[in-house]
């Protein structure tokens, strides 16, 4: 998937088998897409809203920046250290855009349009190059995935969904793997 600065791009992973332990991994599949795969990227982890279908409390406090220099596909990150325990309802394991100043100048041209040099991350597809949003589903307890933009309010509320948001529809997922050791 293409990405740009600013942006979160958040995978919610419910905790439907009542797992306890400690999350000791993140795992990225990231891709070069918008030809910076070498460029930093933030990682995050977040309760999910019981209201709706945002982030709400931050759980790693750091802020942890992630450098690819060798430019691999597959990055998994140690948070075992943060002591992480697994929500009962889940987490949003987030990939995070920095802002543009982060990446600097170098640009590219494609198709007219001009885009910044940023990682990308990868999708996991349930049909094929369907990339459909579902904005009408809000209360979801099932795996989504979301992009919110990064410089407006961290507090969402549901009418700023259609302004400040997109959610797939159900299966389409980013490709964010967490690990829990019990």
């Amino acid at each position: 998937m293409r990405t740009n600065p600013n942006s979160i791009f958040a995978q919610y992973i419910p905790n439907d088998k009542g797992i306890s332990g400690i999350i000791t991994t993140i795992e990225y599949f990231v891709n070069d897409e918008s030809r910076g795969i070498e460029r930093p990227f933030k990682v995050g982890l977040y309760t999910k809203s019981k209201d709706n279908v945002f982030p709400d409390q931050k759980l790693l406090n750091d802020s942890v920046v992630i450098f690819n220099p060798k430019k691999k596909k597959r990055i998994v990150v140690d948070v075992s250290k943060y002591n992480i325990s697994f929500p009962k309802d889940g987490i949003m394991a987030v990939f995070e855009t920095l802002c543009p100043e982060s990446y600097g100048s170098d640009q590219y041209w494609e198709n007219g349009q001009l885009y910044s040099r940023v990682p990308g991350i990868d999708m996991d597809l349930k049909k094929k190059g369907d990339f459909s949003a579902d904005l009408e589903k809000l209360n979801r307890t099932t795996p989504y995935a979301l992009v919110m933009d990064t410089t407006a309010d961290e507090r969402f509320t549901i009418e700023d969904v259609h302004q400040h948001a997109f959610i797939y529809t159900d299966g389409n997922n980013f490709a964010i793997v967490i690990t829990v050791e019990q």
